[in-house]
């Protein structure tokens, strides 16, 4: 197999968090009867071993594949080619993940990892294989217009009403978590595990019997007018939409062509401030709550602000608030950053064309 190292452009940036650095990739190539084969994935971990689960997921399924490369090459001969992948993938991640189960039983017990594979053939037709919340979006430019084709569902509960029915038929339990507005799964009567938004992953051994590990496939015939693929994990939509991450992909494009090198880190760098933007202001929203809280006196509501600001100031690359002004000196403008609580953040972009 070849390095895919040309039209391809990978940034990976370690988010601000307790457990950081926990995603994976790999890219890759290979020629098989005169059939070309590219090959994308991406690989978010989490939980405690989440970077090693993401890894052994990764290397796992680049073993999938070299089994089945001769499997592969019947993807332009066959005329149900979708059934051809679901069952080599299928068949393939029930084998990974009885593999993760056999390992040091606690291993990854609580650690799991969602997986995104394009499979392009002939750079004519593209594979989307899914488990869990990443998104794959096709780039397109028809009519002078920029278009977002979202390739894949995403198994998250909160937004897929069919995963959860499906996590409900099988036992399992849905709730807010700590009175947010975010949605995660656990075991029916069970107050803490598995504790998850995605319902379909690789690992998290302990959860098996509500989470799942079959992929879904979907297929998408490129057009000329497809201008390339992004891959993200679910961080990069968070605060961005799919129209929002092709407009500004095609503006460096137009405007700025000698950049399209760094455009999967461009597309990082937006993703990110954009968090920072979204957190300083529910920072700031949290700071006014506290300081006009009508019942609580004046010694409490510094205790909470200091200990907010403490937690929110946590980024080794901010200077540490050690002084913090008394609460009616406090400009929340200039105390509060944003720079917490940001997750891994993974791009990945292919623009169609020769190789």
């Amino acid at each position: 197999m070849d390095k895919l190292d040309k039209n391809i452009f990978i940034y990976s940036l370690d988010g601000i968090t307790e457990i950081r650095g926990q995603d994976s990739y790999n890219c890759y190539q290979f020629d098989i009867e005169g059939i070309n084969i590219k090959i994308i994935g991406l690989y978010n971990g989490h939980g405690i071993k989440g970077k090693e689960c993401s890894k052994y997921v990764s290397d796992a399924i680049d073993k999938l594949i070299l089994d089945n490369k001769n499997e592969l090459k019947n993807l332009v001969s066959k005329d149900n080619n979708t059934e051809l992948i679901s069952k080599i993938f299928v068949d393939g991640f029930k084998k990974i993940q009885k593999g993760m189960e056999e390992l040091e039983h606690t291993f990854f017990e609580l650690s799991g990892s969602t997986v995104t594979i394009t499979l392009i053939v002939n750079n004519k037709v593209c594979y989307i294989i899914n488990l869990g919340d990443n998104i794959a979006i096709i780039g397109r430019k028809s009519n002078m217009k920029n278009q977002p084709i979202q390739l894949n569902a995403i198994h998250d509960v909160s937004e897929n009403k069919d995963e959860l029915e499906r996590i409900k038929k099988n036992g399992g339990e849905v709730r807010s978590f700590k009175d947010s507005n975010i949605m995660r799964i656990y075991k029916k009567d069970d107050r803490f595990y598995p504790g998850l938004t995605v319902s379909r992953t690789l690992g998290d051994n302990c959860s098996r019997d509500v989470i799942s590990d079959e992929p879904e496939v979907s297929v998408h015939n490129l057009e000329k007018d497809d201008g390339f693929i992004i891959l993200g994990t679910e961080p990069i939509w968070q605060y961005m939409s799919s129209q929002e991450i092709v407009d500004f992909i095609y503006k460096i494009i137009n405007e700025k062509s000698d950049m399209k090198n760094l455009i999967a880190e461009e597309v990082v760098k937006e993703c990110k401030k954009n968090w920072i933007k979204v957190n300083k202001n529910k920072d700031i929203k949290f700071f006014e709550e506290i300081k006009n809280d009508p019942n609580l006196d004046n010694d409490t509501k510094n205790k909470k602000i200091n200990d907010f600001i403490n937690f929110a100031n946590k980024d080794p690359e901010h200077k540490r608030i050690t002084d913090i002004p008394p609460l009616d000196k406090i400009n929340p403008d200039t105390i509060f950053h944003g720079n917490h609580n940001i997750s891994d953040i993974t791009c990945i972009v292919y623009f169609f064309g020769n190789n």
